[in-house]
């Protein structure tokens, strides 16, 4: 699914399908995070790829001759503007699996059918004008032997072939992790009760469970590109200051709504104001966490924000802390980062979840990006118990983190 502007700036989205002529190629970095988005697809006998990162659409253009990168164009989103869902079906593991069963079963039935019943073996040389004796059919055999015979032949038993498709369809329901129970399994008592087949099904759910967190996270996308577009059509409509006096601060919706107008607030001092009004009517993470003024990333505030930063982390309210605390992560762990910042988030004592949450963010983050000066705040055992176990189980999560780094992490639990 595609977001983008029209000319007139309106939000828009539009549907790319493979089945349309349109092939996906995702690039991830060397930590497996999404850096690229691209889409081959041909239009009028031209190819083009369009590649997507956080602020640029690129694209390349073959008419026949040598590929061509016209101008990148700005977007206009704050990350990729491409929603991809493209993962392994249940079955990939165990396709071959399920193509030798589909063979053998397939002898087996073309078997069961000719010769299921048994064979009538007759041999001899037989007259055509046999006679009928109480209901059964006398064969006279002329043969020269005088050795004719007549019987009835049973097939072999099938016990050994059903056997297998029985074996070969268990490693099918490990290998895709699915549980195959019919109706004539499930019992009441006896082998297979309810509680049997529930444990059965664990695979599954465990399974289903995955699944839907990664829809979930294509949908929570899906609103934020909305939200973000509709925010800036707005914008362009009204102007900044004008629709943040007209938002309102009641529902959950506006409140996002408010927060993706007030990121493109370009005065520092106008933008904190907001903030700060804001910033009280925030009761939520996914409403703290969207709030990245673009403001702040430019160099010359770099001294007020800060100001500004230990102020949120030092208030009462939870969220105006986890607020501070990830504008701190987010704006100073790089370039402009000083090891007393450690100290700040370090010295926060709360028993609210979402602030122990982003406390532990923040640290994991800070030994992504610098290992020698954050280790010393675990191996001091500084951080309260929960918010030092979690940053290790957060940092050993991440693919930022060395192998090694990993190992020396896990001997300073607590």
């Amino acid at each position: 699914l595609l977001y983008y502007f029209d000319y007139n700036g309106r939000c828009k989205s539009r549907l790319i399908s493979f089945a349309d002529g349109y092939v996906l190629c995702p690039h991830d970095d060397q930590n497996g995070d999404r850096i690229l988005e691209s889409v081959y697809y041909q239009s009028n006998g031209v190819q083009y790829i369009d590649s997507f990162d956080d602020t640029y659409m690129y694209r390349y253009k073959c008419d026949g001759g040598s590929w061509v990168q016209e101008q990148p164009v700005a977007h206009g989103y704050s990350e990729i503007p491409l929603i991809t869902k493209r993962g392994a079906v249940a079955w990939d593991n165990v396709q071959p699996l399920i193509e030798s069963y589909e063979a053998l079963y397939n002898v087996f039935m073309a078997i069961q059918k000719r010769f299921g019943w048994g064979v009538f073996y007759v041999k001899g040389k037989f007259r055509d004008d046999g006679k009928k004796l109480a209901g059964n059919i006398v064969l006279n055999d002329t043969s020269i032997d005088g050795k004719g015979d007549a019987k009835f032949l049973t097939p072999p038993t099938p016990d050994g072939m059903i056997e297998t498709l029985k074996k070969m369809l268990d490693s099918i329901q490990l290998g895709s992790k699915t549980t195959f129970v019919l109706p004539d399994d499930i019992k009441t008592s006896g082998d297979i009760s309810g509680l049997a087949v529930q444990l059965t099904r664990e695979l599954d759910i465990l399974n289903a469970n995955q699944a839907v967190i990664e829809w979930q996270n294509v949908a929570d996308k899906m609103v934020r590109l909305f939200k973000e577009g509709l925010a800036k059509e707005l914008v362009k409509q009204y102007g900044e200051e004008k629709l943040l006096e007209a938002i309102g601060k009641y529902y959950y919706d506006e409140r996002n709504l408010y927060g993706l107008v007030l990121m493109g607030v370009k005065d520092y001092d106008r933008c904190v104001a907001f903030i700060d009004a804001f910033l009280p009517c925030v009761d939520n993470w996914a409403t703290c966490d969207l709030l990245s003024p673009k403001v702040f990333g430019k160099k010359a505030v770099r001294e007020r924000l800060l100001g500004d930063i230990r102020r949120w982390i030092a208030a009462e309210a939870p969220f105006t802390k986890r607020f501070g605390m990830a504008m701190l992560m987010r704006h100073y762990l790089d370039e402009d980062f000083e090891p007393e910042y450690l100290r700040w988030v370090a010295s926060v004592r709360s028993e609210h979840y979402y602030v122990r949450m982003m406390q532990a963010w923040f640290f994991a983050t800070a030994l992504a990006k610098q290992w020698e000066a954050t280790v010393p705040i675990l191996e001091s055992r500084c951080l309260d118990a929960w918010v030092h176990n979690k940053t290790i189980q957060k940092a050993i999560e991440s693919y930022r983190i060395t192998p090694e780094q990993k190992a020396q992490l896990r001997e300073m639990r607590v």
